[in-house]
């Protein structure tokens, strides 16, 4: 694509780091293709579960799973997707094995979870919050950072003693390498401002996501970088692969 400026590329966790792990071939290299510009936002998921368990915590979920092996099973929206990768996280930080049944998408996932055929899932706030205000979920756990203000009783899994668990779905713009710096400037300092309107700030919220404020450029570059290692590995402990 031609580095003038005028082509934007819309990054997301899984374009510029999982499928690296989660195809055989990648046509591109997030990394020398692409000059980070700045994020935008991240979206964390929740630990749902059917309300009709034993298990009310984490603590208690993990005590289960410790003591039946292999019994608890999980849904997904599918193999690879962040639903099933966030689990996979979940289950290394907690020390503990759980079955994996993936869906086709979310909807038959929850529809399942909630009738009682699979005993959790982790899957976007925007997605389970209609079902967690109707009682027909039980929010245990969110990955992000901070509680979310839309669900402020729910811990995050790093008050629950693992920080490693912690996963968002994030999306960031780049530019073409060789994109003239001073367009990659210009282009990172408007995102900066429109990332903090109110009106987009509210949009944002509403969807359960967070504002990637200050993530841009280099330190944008050394996230990207990180996360293509992080995801690697947990793609390579699932096993998930797309091709």
């Amino acid at each position: 694509p031609p580095a003038d400026g005028y082509t934007l590329i819309f990054g997301t966790q899984g374009t510029q780091a999982a499928n690296l792990a989660l195809y055989k071939s990648v046509r591109y290299d997030p990394v020398t293709d692409f000059v980070p510009v700045h994020g935008l936002s991240e979206t964390p998921l929740m630990l749902v579960i059917n309300p009709s368990r034993p298990y009310k915590t984490v603590p208690e979920l993990i005590a289960y799973a410790k003591a039946n092996p292999g019994k608890l099973n999980f849904g997904s929206a599918g193999p690879g997707t962040g639903t099933h990768l966030t689990a996979e996280l979940f289950q290394t930080a907690a020390g503990v094995k759980m079955t994996h049944v993936p869906y086709r998408g979310s909807s038959p996932a929850l529809t399942d979870l909630m009738a009682g055929n699979v005993d959790l899932m982790f899957d976007y706030p925007a997605v389970v919050m209609p079902f967690i205000q109707g009682k027909k979920l039980t929010a245990l756990a969110v990955t992000s950072k901070k509680r979310l203000a839309s669900a402020p009783d729910v811990p995050t899994v790093g008050e629950l003693g693992m920080p490693s668990a912690e996963s968002t779905a994030w999306s960031a713009v780049f530019v073409p390498a060789k994109t003239p710096p001073e367009i990659v400037k210009r282009l990172g300092d408007e995102i900066a401002k429109a990332i903090v309107e109110p009106e987009m700030l509210q949009s944002t919220e509403r969807f359960g996501s967070i504002p990637q404020v200050g993530l841009r450029d280099e330190k944008l570059g050394a996230f990207v970088k990180s996360e293509i290692v992080r995801w690697r590995a947990v793609v390579q402990q699932s096993g998930a692969k797309l091709d």
